[in-house]
């Protein structure tokens, strides 16, 4: 009776195996009425440590089987390297971005897309293989971008980002040069951390002169070593200055013999201008008067005797506006009328 029990059980273990065999194997079979694409990432794609993967798959499910759709990012023999998530349906699309771990060794990995109908039977999945290349050391000036214009008086921010996965950069030097002249515009020198990126605040001397600048970002390591170096080329244009009018009094009939007074409003943001130079020139061309204006509550003002026996016609005032070394930034001019002198 034992040894007939002991047939009789093994007969019964055997059919509940054949029974658990065809069941998976069932299991494991695609459900041919939902399909599945994965349109990101293509095929062999190579990604960075640190780096977003965005898995994006198109699931055609015209009964409305699907519940969910997971994702999962894998070494090739299966080993999971961040938590299965759970993509986002947006239409007929599913997404979810993946982040690559930092410590990520380079190699083939697998991108696992699973659709999962009601009581997480899986529907469809895909395998998609992508590589994970050597995180390498890099820099980055990320501000101010190439060609980029300041004025003086001026402040900006250099900003550079360095991708250093070994940890070897040890401090950031950023320079501010005049391109032509060699010469170094910020004092300190040294760029302050935030994460990975490095950077310093640079004033604009008022005395600047206009021109090509360089700002060159320098990475050192242990010992002062060099590991990179970056210059970007920028500008500085000349201070925005405008001038107003020139306003002529007295504002009647003006006769050779009277003191003419000028004035003109000059728009100054940036306080660049040195001195402004007012010229008037006779109808013959002659040069009357050539005095530098003086600041005024109204403007930059100027007078200009007419002599009693200059020639009546038009006469012409010109102002010129000038900044550190002389430099012209404007110019405007007006006419007037001078009648011949009282007698």
């Amino acid at each position: 009776m034992a040894r007939e029990a002991a047939r009789a059980m093994r007969a019964l273990i055997a059919i509940f195996l054949v029974v658990l065999a065809t069941a998976a194997a069932f299991a494991e079979k695609p459900d041919p009425n939902v399909t599945l694409e994965v349109v990101s990432p293509t095929e062999k794609t190579s990604f960075l440590p640190n780096s977003t993967v965005h898995v994006e798959a198109r699931v055609d499910d015209p009964f409305e089987l699907v519940r969910r759709v997971f994702v999962r990012f894998a070494t090739e023999r299966g080993q999971a390297l961040n938590t299965v998530g759970e993509a986002a349906k947006r239409g007929d699309r599913w997404m979810l971005d993946l982040e690559v771990p930092g410590s990520t060794p380079a190699g083939t990995y697998l991108v696992n897309v699973e659709v999962l109908g009601d009581g997480g039977t899986p529907l469809q999945w895909k395998t998609l293989p992508i590589a994970v290349e050597a995180a390498k050391f890099g820099l980055k000036v990320v501000s101010p971008t190439p060609d980029a214009a300041f004025h003086r008086n001026e402040s900006f921010d250099i900003v550079a980002q360095v991708d250093d996965p070994r940890k070897k950069a040890r401090r950031v030097f950023v320079y501010f040069e005049d391109a032509r002249r060699k010469m170094i515009l910020n004092g300190d020198r040294e760029a302050q951390r935030r994460g990975n990126l490095w950077s310093q605040r640079v004033h604009i001397p008022a005395t600047a002169i206009p021109g090509p600048y360089v700002v060159t970002v320098e990475v050192r390591g242990e010992g002062a070593e060099r590991l990179a170096l970056q210059e970007v080329t920028v500008s500085i244009e000349q201070a925005p200055v405008t001038v107003g009018g020139i306003d002529v009094q007295p504002a009647g009939k003006i006769y050779a013999g009277d003191t003419v007074r000028f004035t003109a409003p000059i728009n100054d943001p940036r306080q660049v201008v040195r001195r402004v130079e007012v010229t008037v020139v006779g109808p013959g061309g002659a040069v009357l008067s050539k005095t530098d204006a003086r600041r005024s509550s109204t403007g930059w003002t100027s007078d200009c005797l007419i002599p009693e026996d200059n020639p009546s016609g038009t006469y012409r005032v010109e102002y010129r506006v000038l900044a550190q070394g002389d430099e012209v930034v404007r110019t405007t001019q007006n006419v007037f009328p001078v009648l011949p002198a009282r007698h």
